[in-house]
């Protein structure tokens, strides 16, 4: 495992986002891009997730916290309630934390590194 830009571990053998993040932090982070440039509360994100999964309302609101302080969140007070802002879009977050990985693996392994990109290009390229 590696370290992912918002402090989290890289996970090797996850799918798609859960790479990047935790379970329940992936979860939460799609339904708050899913839902555009607005703010949500804990209680829309937990709605949202409930029809998909059995997760408390705490737990929502634990993992909102936890990712407002990592920086992918940002909260804002209104009322009795904080609404909550993704700091960066699906695609700003993905390809900040792929270029750190890759950052990494160029650090630490630059010449197997460039041979597999290489290889994976040729690959891609018809």
């Amino acid at each position: 495992m590696t370290q992912s830009s918002d402090g989290g571990s890289f996970h090797l053998n996850r799918p798609g986002l859960r790479k990047l993040l935790g379970d329940h932090e992936a979860d939460v982070m799609q339904a708050i891009w899913e839902r555009g440039p607005v703010g949500v509360t804990v209680r829309e994100i937990h709605e949202a997730l409930a029809g998909k999964r059995d997760v408390a309302y705490t737990t929502v609101m634990t993992i909102m916290g936890n990712l407002a302080k990592k920086g992918l969140l940002r909260a804002e007070r209104v009322g009795k309630a904080h609404v909550y802002y993704a700091t960066q879009t699906y695609d700003q977050f993905t390809e900040t934390a792929v270029a750190r990985i890759v950052d990494e693996l160029m650090r630490d392994f630059a010449a197997p590194a460039i041979a597999h990109f290489q290889r994976a290009i040729r690959k891609e390229r018809p």
